[in-house]
């Protein structure tokens, strides 16, 4: 009950009003009557009760349509606006590559730098790796990220932990 009177917030109507053609409350707006129903009498408010929903349905159902499509359009201008298309890798670029399978929660979550050695037409990329040797299969453009080198960002010396597991990783 409680959720056939609640109001949406983009269309303005209850549930009971979109199906029913009237609010519900409590105690309900069609009242019944507390004597005896005469089946005549009955039936005659129930086809009244029809004709007038089937009077009322089509202009709520048009608003309701028109307020639920103002809306999603609203929704997804504010999508694009937030969201922007990279721009493809090109051939030789460097890149970071996201560890999709990380053992542990505060190791490295990116891989490289790695260098893009040939780029596909459908968004998938061959990779070189930092002992130029190149990784199997194609990959995925969404699990990259541009690398950015900068004076002291790649240490001298890896540590031993990150280099043993992507040597694991460039040989399976």
């Amino acid at each position: 009950m409680v959720i056939c009177s609640m109001v949406n917030d983009i269309t303005k109507y209850s549930l009971s009003r979109l199906l029913l053609g009237y609010d519900m409350r409590t105690p309900s707006t069609w009242s019944s009557s507390t004597t005896k129903f005469i089946t005549r009498n009955a039936s005659t408010e129930v086809q009244d009760r029809i004709k007038v929903i089937e009077h009322l349905m089509p202009e709520v159902h048009e608003e309701v349509q028109e307020k639920t499509r103002k809306r999603q359009e609203q929704a997804k201008s504010q999508y694009d606006l937030c969201v922007k298309p990279r721009k493809p890798f090109k051939q030789g670029e460097q890149v970071l590559m996201k560890d999709q399978n990380s053992p542990a929660k505060l190791l490295d979550r990116w891989l490289g730098p790695m260098t893009v050695s040939h780029v596909y037409e459908n968004g998938t990329y061959q990779l070189t790796g930092p002992n130029f040797l190149q990784l199997k299969g194609v990959i995925n453009g969404n699990v990259f990220i541009p690398f950015k080198s900068r004076y002291g960002m790649v240490p001298a010396e890896e540590v031993q932990h990150s280099e043993t597991k992507f040597q694991a990783w460039l040989e399976g």
